[in-house]
């Protein structure tokens, strides 16, 4: 199994809290949003996001104050 490209980035929200996320696949790309439950991250949706077309662009998101 091979695994993408990643990018790990963050935006920081006025109230001092940090949003983090990961993107892989294309911009130009069907865009798939997921979102973890109580007591994941992001990371968890990795294996997925590795088994899904080349072409389909993924935003992993953790929620606030849980990645």
């Amino acid at each position: 199994m091979t695994t993408k490209e990643k990018k790990h980035l963050e935006v920081q929200r006025e109230d001092h809290t940090t949003i983090r996320y990961t993107v892989s696949g294309p911009a130009s790309g069907t865009t798939l949003a997921l979102i973890h439950g109580w007591g994941l991250n992001r990371t968890d949706f990795d294996a997925i996001a590795d088994h899904l077309p080349d072409t389909v662009r993924v935003i992993a998101v953790d929620l606030a104050e849980h990645g």
